[in-house]
């Protein structure tokens, strides 16, 4: 660093010498790890030589290299494969295509190709390299070795064993030969060779090379390097596979702790969707492997206990780290970094707007190209911010004994995963068809943990869509469609529980067992479980809820969470928004509300060149029609206000008609609650042929305010606020020391399912917000009965009970007033409610 100081001050920031300077300092925190650092240097250094040297100068070729596998071990192949693609023009344009350096262009292209299973394609690219090098370089030259390492990969990939091995085997040699045992390269040489070993169950000769890599790679990198991680799972799943348990699982337990701060380093710096691809390419297979130790053997107790902990730190790490990307950006006070802040909430504005627009005729694809140029606009913005700002995601381990603690003596935690298992007594075919299961661990708060199978994930995924459709029904307005109207409720209430009953078939009964003398159950679903309402499970001729308490986390690791202390800000309510209200009306209300003429916080950025394209979505009208009035939002906010005032304190704060504006909603500072009584949405993806902005689930799910059916009128070039809420939007607004947000609207509990990862949709975005609990809803409910519920939930809160025992009180006392007064209790009108969070 000192050097480089040094160097930008004699030389100038744009000397070709600072270049090679930043270069190398880059490709040396690639190799530690440190990939928001090494992105940074090597792009500077490319700028330099494109400047200096030209865009197709043979020393860009080199920068573009150096960026294609940064991105390449970060899991972005599709940006590795630009940057090497650009580097191979080059240098077939400049130079020979029999030269050397094209050689390392095809050899790093041919990795790609192979990644994406384009195997005649890599097949002959890395062959054209093998000849080029060996004729160039000679038979023994590193170059040569990697070559014949990637066709060693190419055909094992293929799963061609006899064909790959001695590819590996003299590359290996090579390596040896010029470079000698303790060299990274060499250890990076015997793991590939030895992956291939284990395929073919050859276990002894793949333990040396692994213990020697391991060895080497401790040497030279350190023990808690992603590399070291690497060799302790080739062990790990050597030892699983001879029946070593116990050294698999010490080799795992290393192994996963070094990945998750590995990945805690890395996340920060990707967008919300390259994480998921990070964490898809890098780390899935392997946590997924982990997790079948344990699984294999349901019976071993400790060993599901140290795997609950691998569990615990293993899902919604990418949440964890969006969460904590999103509170630094209200800890800015450095103006470089105040000004993209800025520049980031004026582009997920423009983003949101028009993710909401119908295209004026003939101009969708002009508007599906400014969406997905604003999409990596917002995401490259964002990056920047963390990577400048410096946050990284929580590393720490937390231990299963922390979670115990945190836990009711009379409850559990049941963690969830859909995973594919990791067959440790077979080859894994490189062609086999993947057959993912649902497995949920067990950790009581004294006593074993357990692991539960629960079977094919395919036929659970298959009755929770069952569930769903035969529920559909239920909502309808026609009544000639709706089992409600045309059965009456104990007819449809029974219809309903046989679907219902079919799906705790799978998911409750295998759990039962383990529930007995349980009053309290904490869930921490995954993939479609989320998307079940566990509450309304039956049980015999009850249902779940009638006998037991439950709520949820994202992961396990939410319990020991440190939220910090409740904010002592007053209530907040949003109700009855004049959805009518024309939208010139309001930069006026918005100043009546706030006594002053309030900003435009977005206002600096609204004709920079994020914003170039305002035309677009000008005078065009909403994707989600007109919204309809909610005059009984009016009266449940007046009905919670006295036991929401004695809960928190302090009088709340009503924003309702005119005043429930989305400005409003932005300008908030983490009142303790946050209730808002209005309509929600979640859009299905477009599914375009690129990975669009639509893509963002954030984007496409949110909550309708004030003058949102009005806004059509918005004027040319505005940035005025269009009543609609995104949830992309509510992650930028400071909600950290809220201790509870209740969502009094429709489907606020839907949204696009993450393996592993929950849920990205309104209750997450207002989670990345800071919020500590927040209450949402499974699907549409009839305002009446939402109305009552939410009067006894705050009731209950009022008089002191937990959040969660508050909202199941809640829900026990609509379905007896139903059986009272219809002999009924359907779920429709108490079981969309969750609870998520502490």
């Amino acid at each position: 660093m000192r050097v480089i100081a040094i160097q930008t001050k004699t030389l100038g920031e744009y000397h070709p010498d600072l270049a090679y300077a930043l270069g190398k300092l880059g490709t040396m925190y690639e190799i530690v790890g440190r990939y928001a650092e090494a992105e940074s240097y090597l792009q500077r250094s490319l700028a330099i030589r494109e400047q200096k040297l030209g865009v197709d100068s043979a020393l860009v070729t080199d920068n573009l290299s150096h960026l294609g596998a940064l991105y390449e071990n970060m899991g972005l192949f599709a940006k590795a494969e630009q940057q090497y693609r650009r580097a191979l023009k080059i240098s077939e344009a400049k130079l020979s295509h029999d030269d050397r350096q094209v050689t390392y262009a095809l050899n790093v292209l041919g990795e790609i190709q192979v990644r994406a299973k384009q195997f005649s394609q890599a097949e002959e690219v890395l062959l054209r390299s093998l000849k080029i090098g060996e004729t160039k370089l000679g038979a023994e030259h590193i170059n040569v070795a990697r070559t014949l390492n990637d066709l060693g990969t190419l055909y094992r990939a293929q799963g061609e064993n006899d064909q790959a091995q001695p590819y590996f085997e003299r590359s290996l040699k090579i390596l040896l030969g010029k470079l000698g045992p303790k060299d990274p390269r060499v250890a990076e040489a015997r793991n590939e060779l030895g992956n291939l070993l284990i395929a073919r169950r050859q276990f002894d000769a793949a333990e040396r090379h692994f213990k020697q890599s391991l060895t080497a790679m401790e040497a030279d990198l350190g023990d808690d390097h992603i590399h070291v991680a690497d060799c302790l799972h080739g062990l790990a799943v050597i030892h699983a596979s001879t029946k070593h348990i116990e050294a698999a699982a010490d080799d795992f337990d290393r192994a996963r702790k070094i990945t998750r701060q590995y990945v805690a380093r890395v996340l920060p710096m990707l967008s919300d969707r390259d994480q998921l691809v990070f964490l898809g390419s890098k780390d899935e297979e392997r946590f997924h492997a982990a997790l079948s130790l344990s699984w294999g053997h349901p019976t071993d107790a400790l060993l599901a206990e140290r795997c609950a902990g691998w569990l615990a730190n293993g899902k919604s790490v990418a949440q964890e780290s969006l969460s904590q990307a999103a509170g630094s950006e209200h800890d800015v006070n450095n103006p470089k970094l105040k000004e993209l802040v800025v520049n980031l909430n004026a582009t997920r504005a423009h983003l949101a707007r028009l993710t909401t627009t119908v295209p004026e005729a003939g101009k969708a694809s002009e508007q599906r190209l400014e969406m997905n140029r604003l999409g990596d606009a917002e995401r490259e913005l964002a990056k920047q911010l963390n990577r400048e700002g410096g946050k990284a995601a929580p590393a720490d381990w937390v231990s299963i004994g922390e979670i115990r603690h945190r836990l009711p003596p009379d409850a559990l935690l049941i963690d969830f995963i859909r995973f594919e298992p990791f067959d440790f007594s077979a080859p894994q075919a490189v062609d086999r068809t993947p057959s993912p299961r649902y497995a949920a661990w067990i950790t009581p708060a004294a006593g074993d943990a357990r692991v539960v199978d629960l079977g094919d994930a395919t036929k659970i995924d298959t009755a929770v869509a069952k569930f769903q459709a035969a529920f559909a029904p239920c909502q309808s307005v026609d009544k000639d469609q709706n089992p409600l109207q045309t059965l009456g409720e104990p007819a449809a209430e029974k219809q309903l529980r046989a679907t219902l009953a079919e799906l705790g078939q799978l998911i409750l009964e295998p759990l039962k067992p383990h529930l007995q003398d349980k009053s309290e159950v904490v869930l921490s679903p995954d993939a479609a479980l989320w998307l079940v309402p566990w509450a309304a499970l039956p049980v015999g001729d009850q249902y779940a809820l009638e006998n037991w308490n439950i709520r949820y986390v994202t992961s396990a690791r939410d319990l020991v969470a440190d939220v910090g202390k409740h904010s002592d800000h007053p209530p907040r309510i949003f109700a009855n928004p004049d959805f009518n209200l024309p939208v010139g009306d309001v930069p006026q209300v918005l100043a009546s509300v706030y006594g002053r003429p309030l900003a435009n916080p977005v206002a600096a950025a609204e004709r920079g060149a994020l914003l170039a394209d305002d035309e677009l979505h000008s005078r065009s009208s909403s994707t989600l029609g007109a919204a309809a009035l909610l005059p009984g939002t009016a009266q449940e906010a007046a009905a919670i206000t006295p036991n929401l005032k004695t809960f928190a304190n302090a009088e709340p704060k009503l924003y309702a008609d005119k005043a429930a504006l989305e400005g409003v909603f932005k300008h908030l500072a983490a009142p303790r609650v946050l209730v808002v009584a209005t309509h929600g949405f979640f859009l299905p993806d477009q599914k375009h042929d690129r990975a669009s902005a639509t893509e963002n689930p954030l984007l496409r799910c949110g909550l309708l305010l004030a003058s949102c059916n009005d806004r059509g009128n918005l004027p040319k070039n505005s940035l005025l606020d269009d009543g609609i809420l995104t949830g992309q939007e509510i992650v930028g607004t400071d909600l950290r020391g809220t201790e509870l947000v209740v969502l009094s609207a429709c489907e606020t509990g839907l949204g696009e399912v993450n393996r592993g990862q929950g849920v990205a949709g309104l209750r997450q975005a207002f989670q990345l917000a800071g919020a500590h609990a927040v209450v949402s809803t499974l699907w549409r409910i009839p305002d009446q009965a939402t109305a009552q519920l939410m009067n006894d939930f705050f009731a209950n809160l009022a008089a002191g009970q937990s959040k969660s025992a508050a909202l199941r009180n809640a829900q026990l006392a609509r379905i007896k007033a139903r059986r009272e007064k219809y002999g009924a209790a359907h779920p429709l009108f108490w079981a969309a409610f969750t609870l998520t969070g502490q």
